[in-house]
């Protein structure tokens, strides 16, 4: 009996036509001996008030919900932007509905899976003047201390920036 399910299975798998899987260049592996530790499956948790973790063992991905819109703190490795969308709708919130993403570091650790965020959610990357320029590259600065360390990331064509004092403000919008 196991024969001819086996049997079914082959002739479906042979008789479909052969799609073609073209890989998303955005979430394109960043693998480093620590990949399998910093992406380590955790369910998302929330941490106090409206203040969420949507990222994994190793790597902390933020989500808080101002009521208004929601603002994502960082991306983790390209790789991770579909789990960490999963995990913001295991809690019951819209991607869609995240406005911002507020970038703390362009490194690809922190940084790397921020275009397929934007891309995915509409939502706009947030950074500091220099962070801004490292997202835009998708590199570190040659003199940035960690630059030995970094690897190359998907770059973002629109960041806005941020400067010292300046107040970003989340406002309902209609979609």
């Amino acid at each position: 009996m196991l024969a001819r399910p086996t049997l079914l299975s082959l002739i479906a798998i042979v008789a479909a036509p052969a799609m073609p899987q073209t890989p998303d260049p955005l979430t394109k592996p960043i693998v480093t001996e620590h990949t399998a530790e910093w992406l380590a499956p955790r369910p998302p948790v929330k941490v106090f008030g409206t203040t969420y973790l949507v990222g994994f063992g190793g790597l902390n991905v933020a989500l808080i919900d101002t009521g208004q819109g929601l603002i994502l703190i960082d991306g983790a490795l390209p790789q991770a932007a579909p789990a960490i969308l999963a995990n913001v709708a295991k809690l019951g919130f819209r991607p869609r509905d995240i406005k911002y993403i507020l970038s703390t570091e362009p490194h690809f650790d922190h940084a790397g899976g921020l275009a397929a965020l934007a891309r995915d959610t509409g939502a706009t990357v947030v950074a500091s003047p220099r962070g801004a320029q490292g997202l835009r590259t998708g590199r570190l600065a040659m003199d940035d201390p960690q630059r030995g360390y970094d690897s190359k990331f998907p770059p973002l064509r629109t960041v806005k920036v941020l400067r010292d004092g300046e107040r970003l403000t989340v406002a309902r919008h209609r979609r």
